[in-house]
């Protein structure tokens, strides 16, 4: 189950929605519409946390659906008053324990690698690493994607937006320019790192063909008659495109750290990631050692590294983000 925004007469609406399996395909079916506000839902409780109105469950079983226990709270948390999240958050969350690792049996992974596109791929690494160059996005290890397994398009489409809600605004050129991997039509560093050099016409014109190219995709909307004209999921990149202000220089120290969204320190550490020692750290090998590594074998400590250290695996995002910058940077220095 999951909470979904619609647009419903010109007004935002939440829904209560679920994903279900059907022929094969993911499918998905709003539940209860919450209307614009769906704080008024959230009770306050003598204890000094909250509960979701009795009649959002009551509802539920007459959907023929049944929450778990404490799953409406979790999705009717963002709409709580923040000292009830607060102490919702101090004395309902899980004990403090490292996940254990994702490990999927060969059918598994198969299955989920069929569900998982590159394009929700592009989107989720980006969204995850802040990474700009995704040309090899198909050698991140499946279980990188495992949250956008066994969910509709609907579902997955929900779960970006609230992530892709969290950019700032001056980072969506970027954001575009990757996911959609405009950079692969250029081969010169000019148009593949400078969208404002590129010739705006062209630029406009992949753009919309890759945007169609999706959104005529039947695996990508899981069922065999994709939509006649854009979908609404795909519409916010269109608008994301034109509104945005493509006079920009991405060697601007500013600017690029806005779009990364980073301040001093993290960028600090960011530029460090290279380092012999930093990189001894991130690998477990030397700087020797690494640079003696052929393509294949760099790539295989790197997925092995990168399983250890993904923040839904228990990792620390911010070690994360640093193996991948430095993995890139010994591949680029591997091609040299």
């Amino acid at each position: 189950m999951y909470l979904a925004q619609r647009v419903i007469d010109g007004s935002l609406h939440y829904t209560l929605s679920r994903s279900y399996e059907e022929n094969g395909w993911w499918q998905s079916e709003d539940l209860i519409d919450l209307g614009p506000e769906p704080a008024c839902f959230v009770k306050g409780c003598a204890e000094g946390g909250f509960s979701v109105d009795a009649a959002i469950a009551e509802a539920l079983r007459g959907r023929g659906a049944a929450a778990g226990p404490g799953e409406l709270e979790e999705l009717f948390l963002p709409f709580a008053p923040a000292h009830l999240r607060e102490v919702r958050q101090r004395w309902w969350q899980r004990p403090s324990r490292r996940p254990r690792r994702v490990r999927l049996l060969p059918p598994h992974r198969k299955r989920l690698e069929a569900q998982v596109g590159l394009f929700d791929r592009r989107r989720l690494w980006y969204l995850t690493t802040g990474a700009t160059d995704l040309a090899t996005i198909g050698l991140v290890p499946i279980e990188a994607f495992v949250v956008l397994g066994d969910k509709s398009r609907d579902e997955i489409e929900q779960y970006l937006l609230a992530r892709e809600q969290r950019l700032d605004p001056a980072g969506h050129r970027r954001y575009l320019f990757a996911i959609f991997n405009l950079q692969h039509w250029f081969i010169y560093l000019q148009g593949r790192s400078m969208p404002p050099e590129l010739d705006r016409p062209y630029l406009d014109q992949l753009f919309l063909d890759e945007l169609c190219r999706v959104n005529g995709d039947p695996r990508f909307w899981m069922r065999d008659d994709p939509p006649w004209q854009l979908h609404p999921h795909l519409t916010r990149y269109a608008t994301m495109y034109f509104d945005a202000d493509w006079d920009w220089d991405p060697f601007r120290e500013e600017d690029y750290a806005r779009g990364r969204g980073a301040g001093e320190e993290r960028r600090a550490r960011r530029q460090g990631a290279d380092d012999s020692g930093e990189a001894d750290a991130l690998f477990g090998r030397s700087m020797g050692e690494l640079r003696a590594m052929s393509r294949h074998e760099l790539t295989q400590l790197y997925k092995k590294r990168a399983l250890q250290l993904h923040p839904d695996h228990g990792g620390d995002p911010e070690q994360f983000v640093l193996l991948t910058q430095a993995f890139e940077a010994l591949l680029a220095e591997c091609e040299r």
